[in-house]
């Protein structure tokens, strides 16, 4: 072919304005042997839309996705924690805690008789358990609430669980 030719195949390639057959002019022209020297950059460019074109390809996009699909259906094993064990930990904590403050709360009454001194400390500590007693419930309560709002969440995502292993 001749190379003014085939360079204004390319400028006019570059601009957009090629028809099917010049850039099949292109494509035939830059997979033969015989490239001018000063073209040879633009080889690879045509040469890969043939490459492109011998690839395999599938079918259908349907027979792709069903491959997919089947490959990744395999169930696999997951590690599910029962929210009722969780709870059952959780009050048995409670009772440990309930218990340890109910000892020690005793353990510093043993009777006798005290100075004035000795029993406003003992009221101070006494208000100073009251408090903590009274924050520990408030933050026990909090906890519980944002435990009965999980257990909804995990209720509405099982079902929703239940509902695609129907599908498969």
């Amino acid at each position: 072919m001749e190379y003014n030719n085939i360079k204004d195949l390319i400028e006019k390639y570059w601009a957009g304005e090629t028809d099917l057959q010049e850039e099949s002019t292109l494509k035939t022209y830059f997979s033969s042997a015989d490239v001018h020297p000063s073209l040879t950059q633009y080889k690879p460019l045509f040469s890969y839309f043939q490459e492109a074109k011998e690839e395999v390809h599938l079918d259908s996009i349907e027979a792709a996705v069903m491959e997919r699909i089947q490959h990744k259906a395999v169930p696999t094993t997951a590690k599910v924690i029962s929210l009722e064990r969780i709870l059952k930990v959780a009050a048995a904590v409670l009772v440990l805690m309930g218990a340890t403050y109910f000892v020690y709360d005793n353990m510093g009454n043993s009777g006798g008789e005290m100075a004035d001194s000795e029993r406003i400390a003992i009221y101070d500590e006494e208000s100073e358990k009251l408090k903590a007693y009274l924050e520990l419930k408030a933050a026990l309560a909090l906890v519980s609430n944002k435990i009965d709002d999980g257990k909804q969440q995990a209720i509405k995502g099982l079902s929703r669980t239940k509902t695609i292993s129907i599908l498969k």
